[in-house]
C-alpha cells in the first residue's frame, strides 16, 4: 500500500463524485509523483474491490508530475516495469498501460498476475483486457485508454463513443478469457484536463446499467503529454 508523505487540502469539490460537495482532497507524495484524491472516494473504492464484487461506481485522481521528472523514475515498481517492457499487442499505449499499473500499485498495493499478451482468451476476435492484477482478495481485469480528441476538445459524444466501446469491450473480454477469471474490472481512463474528466464524469449514469455491470470507472487526469502521444510500437519480443 502507499508509503508517503501525506497532507490535507480544502477544495470546493469532489473530485470522485459528479455532485459538487465540500470535502479535503488528499495530497500523497510518493517518489516525485503528487496524487490528489478524496480519501472517502478512494476509500469507498477500496471496500467495493474488496467485499462488493457485484458494485460498479466511478472514482477519479489527479497526477502532477514535476517538470524535471524522468520517466524511469515514475515507471518504477517491478509490475509496472514488467507492463512496459514486456511484449504487447502493439500500438501507442504502452506508458499509459505501465503508468496504470504503477498507480495502482502505489495507492492499492496490486500485484500484476497477467500482461496482456499472457491472457488468453476463447476467441481470437475477442477484445483483450491490458492487464489483470491481485487488489486485495479481488482478481481484477484492467482496461486503459485516453479520452482525447487529437487537435480538439473532447466533447460529450466523443467521451459517450469511447465509453461505450470501452464498456463493451469489457463485458466481452471478461466473458471470454480462459487463463483466469475476473471478479471484475477497472476502466482506467486519463484525461490531459480537468474539463475532460469532467465530461467523462458527467456521462457514467448515463451509461447502460448492463454494459457497466460490476466495473469501476478510474478517471485520472495527469500533466504527462507523452502518455497521450507516445509513437506507436510493435514489439515481439522483450526491450532491452
Amino acid at each position: 500500500m502507499l508509503s508517503c508523505q501525506v497532507c490535507h487540502t480544502s477544495a470546493a469539490k469532489l473530485i470522485g463524485r459528479a455532485t459538487p460537495v465540500q470535502e479535503h482532497f488528499v495530497c500523497a507524495k510518493t517518489s516525485g509523483l503528487e496524487f490528489y484524491f478524496s480519501r472517502v472516494v478512494m476509500y469507498d473504492m477500496m471496500m467495493a474491490l474488496a467485499s462488493n464484487p457485484t458494485a460498479c461506481g466511478l472514482a477519479s485522481c489527479n497526477i502532477h508530475v514535476p517538470s524535471n521528472a524522468y520517466l524511469h523514475t515514475m515507471i518504477r515498481s517491478p509490475c509496472a516495469v514488467k507492463v512496459y517492457t514486456d511484449p504487447n499487442a502493439g500500438g501507442s499505449s504502452l506508458i499509459s498501460e505501465a503508468m496504470s499499473m504503477e498507480m495502482l500499485a502505489r495507492l492499492f498495493g496490486a500485484k500484476l498476475l497477467f500482461t496482456e499478451l499472457e491472457l488468453k482468451y476463447a476467441s481470437s476476435r475477442s477484445p483483450i483486457t491490458d492487464y489483470a492484477c491481485q487488489i486485495g482478495n479481488s482478481l481484477v481485469g484492467v482496461s486503459v485508454t485516453r479520452a482525447m480528441n487529437y487537435r480538439q476538445a473532447l466533447t460529450k459524444t466523443n467521451a459517450r463513443r469511447l465509453l461505450l466501446k470501452k464498456l463493451s469491450g469489457i463485458n466481452k473480454s471478461s466473458q471470454s478469457v480462459t487463463n483466469c477469471s475476473f471478479d471484475r474490472q477497472i476502466l482506467h481512463v486519463w484525461t490531459q484536463t480537468s474539463r475532460d474528466a469532467a465530461t467523462v464524469k458527467s456521462l457514467f449514469d448515463k451509461m447502460p446499467q448492463h454494459l457497466k455491470s460490476n466495473t469501476i470507472i478510474l478517471v485520472t487526469t495527469i500533466n504527462l503529454p507523452i502518455l497521450f502521444f507516445e509513437p506507436q510500437h510493435t514489439f515481439t519480443r522483450n526491450r532491452s
